[in-house]
């Protein structure tokens, strides 16, 4: 899944920093799958504001169809954000 994931980074400049819904920058770390029906991937980012613009997550969901063959499956995606400060 990882090797993927850098291979879209790779092949689209900026795709680690990622457009949140506020416009402010988010940094993606990685994403892993945590469950098969239906696929379920957990994308885990830090920095600016929690919440993914729309737009990524559809571009992401629609590249998983392309690489792993999910035709007309319904696929989840969930943020996972890490804070910048410490508590």
């Amino acid at each position: 899944m990882n090797e993927f994931f850098e291979r879209e980074i790779r092949q689209r400049a900026g795709i680690t920093a990622a457009k949140t819904y506020k416009g402010s920058r988010l940094h993606v770390q990685y994403i892993t799958q945590i469950s098969v029906r239906p696929p379920t991937f957990v994308v885990f980012t830090a920095g600016g504001k929690a919440g993914l613009h729309f737009s990524f997550l559809r571009h992401l969901e629609n590249r998983l169809r392309d690489e792993f063959g999910f035709f007309a499956t319904p696929i989840r995606i969930i943020e996972r954000h890490k804070s910048k400060g410490r508590k």
